[in-house]
């Protein structure tokens, strides 16, 4: 007679395989929608600045000298390539071709930002939470809206994804030789720095990621490889300002570097108008995905009551813990939080929200299997006990 707890285990197993399945299928689904949406979704003002801004690259203009421009270049300077391909000024159609071409691109760079967040996820907390975040995040209604526009925001998110991931993967797998470490944090600092270069609003990002840092060069300490740990850094710090620098001195070049640094940080700090995110964040956000942030809110707490309890916590614990609530205080600095900015912070929460489902699940899960454990040794024990008893 097999044993029911490996029957059990079988059964899960199976489970489990189910779960990835359906789980693929609906993340895939929703993700091919995007496709036909983006053909008739209205326009938003902005996009057509953004198309506007990267032609007048494509035709000898520079940024912020030869027409104002109050976002990081990195965007538009790639947007410029593609015009080559297509005859905007002499042909509306291949105008209006370029500008759902342009959507097209936001849809290529969405789907890399998905792959980058299920393997997130999958270095930090496994497969499922992998999938379960993924699913919250391709479902979340600001993420959709905002990443079918033009924007260079959905540039910036990839390069952000993308940097945290490398990061967790060289902790991941810290074991691997110096070289590789090296280039690991190199790489990982140089996508942030490209995702600054995409949109200066990531720069909100910095004390998280330098807290996350700073960590790191005290546990290497501790587990004495405190001089690896300080290579590290100055290779990740290498990484993050070599985009930077790149930009710097292609405008420098072109006279344009000063009105580069006013345009971006000093006059976008000094907007007249404002607003706080309540209504952009917390109604818009909480009526279209109340579970993602309930759920993701409580991994949140969890995770920070388990370190702060001194529980073991992973290093994924560390990265978008910090990285999350940073982002979510920038919210409150940043003088016009508009929706895209939350862009940054959305697969941090999904993925807190997908961990804090499965470890429910589980624990509601250990207690049935503890529960039938303790009645077969209830049982057995009673066996003996009869037995003994009609022996006697």
């Amino acid at each position: 007679m097999p044993n029911s707890l490996s029957v059990d285990y079988r059964y899960r197993n199976r489970s489990r395989s189910v779960f990835y399945l359906i789980a693929f299928i609906f993340i895939l689904a929703a993700f091919s929608i995007r496709f036909w949406l983006l053909k008739v979704r209205v326009f938003d003002p902005d996009e057509f600045e953004h198309l506007h801004g990267s032609w007048c690259i494509f035709k000898g203009m520079m940024p912020y000298k030869d027409y104002f421009e109050c976002h990081t270049p990195f965007f538009h300077f790639f947007l410029s390539f593609f015009y080559p391909f297509f005859s905007v000024e002499t042909n509306a159609k291949n105008a209006l071709r370029f500008i759902f071409f342009a959507r097209q691109l936001m849809w290529v760079l969405t789907g890399a930002s998905l792959i980058l967040t299920f393997r997130l996820g999958k270095l930090w907390r496994g497969t499922r939470v992998a999938y379960l975040g993924t699913f919250f995040l391709v479902t979340n209604l600001i993420f959709l809206h905002k990443t079918l526009e033009v924007r260079p925001d959905v540039l910036s998110l990839v390069f952000w994804v993308g940097s945290l991931a490398v990061l967790m993967h060289q902790m991941h797998f810290n074991n691997c030789d110096r070289t590789r470490s090296f280039i690991m944090f190199a790489v990982s600092g140089a996508l942030f720095g490209a995702g600054v270069m995409s949109t200066q609003k990531l720069l909100f990002a910095i004390p998280g990621i330098f807290t996350v840092l700073l960590w790191y060069l005290l546990n290497s300490k501790i587990d004495k490889q405190f001089n690896r740990g300080i290579r590290n850094f100055i290779c990740y710090g290498a990484g993050f300002f070599l985009p930077i620098l790149l930009i710097a001195m292609v405008l420098h070049f072109h006279g344009a570097l000063r009105q580069f640094f006013y345009y971006n940080f000093i006059l976008t700090s000094q907007w007249k108008e404002s607003f706080l995110p309540y209504e952009s964040l917390i109604l818009n956000l909480t009526r279209q995905n109340e579970f993602l942030v309930g759920f993701g809110l409580a991994g949140l707490i969890c995770t920070i009551y388990k370190i702060l309890r001194g529980h073991p916590y992973a290093f994924g614990d560390i990265v978008l813990g910090i990285n999350l609530i940073g982002l979510t205080i920038g919210l409150f600095i940043i003088p016009v939080p508009h929706l895209q900015y939350h862009l940054m912070f959305l697969p941090l929460l999904a993925l807190f929200a997908g961990a804090f489902l499965i470890e429910a699940i589980d624990s509601l899960d250990n207690l049935r299997i503890n529960k039938s454990v303790l009645e077969s040794g209830l049982l057995q024990v009673f066996m003996k006990l009869t037995s003994l008893i009609t022996i006697g």
